[in-house]
């Protein structure tokens, strides 16, 4: 049977425990209240189906820990530790405060199933640009061939012919 997330937010929430603990302008408030309310459990339904059971952990922190895995380029395990440590994902992903994290293997595990549904996969992406936008971050892909880097290459290799010549001599 699959089962949604509760909109009712716990009395352990991060704002009922420690109001006013971060900006009212991080990023993690831009994302709770513009991504958090798009991301669609039903879509993660097929998923799920009734003989396999439902998941264990809520899809919308599942998902919202993916796209933060992916900001941040963590492994599994890093961000299975960064969860409990983070009061911006804490905050971003509404998670009480005194929640387990979700484990490696179950993040590595609904990515694969998410994998296996263009639907999912296709909102994932969709909610990962509507978050790079909102937070004003350019996915524009950067020149890796700026002036200043050839100019320091060239320096150094005249440097390190400089000293191959004083070897020699």
């Amino acid at each position: 049977m699959f089962c949604k997330t509760s909109p009712q937010l716990s009395l352990f929430d991060v704002n009922n425990v420690f109001p006013n603990a971060l900006p009212k302008e991080d990023w993690c408030y831009q994302y709770r209240e513009q991504i958090y309310p798009l991301i669609d459990e039903e879509i993660f339904e097929e998923l799920y189906p009734g003989e396999t059971g439902r998941p264990n952990r809520s899809i919308k922190k599942a998902v919202s820990i993916l796209i933060f895995m992916g900001m941040e380029k963590h492994t599994w395990r890093g961000a299975e530790f960064q969860q409990a440590r983070r009061l911006d994902w804490f905050i971003a992903t509404r998670t009480p405060l005194g929640e387990t994290p979700l484990d490696h293997t179950t993040l590595f595990k609904f990515y694969n199933r998410m994998e296996t549904s263009s639907a999912a996969r296709k909102l994932f992406e969709k909610l990962t640009i509507q978050f790079a936008e909102a937070c004003g971050t350019s996915v524009k892909k950067q020149r890796t061939d700026s002036f200043p880097r050839f100019h320091e290459d060239k320096f150094y290799s005249r440097v390190a012919a400089n000293t191959i010549s004083v070897w020699i001599i």
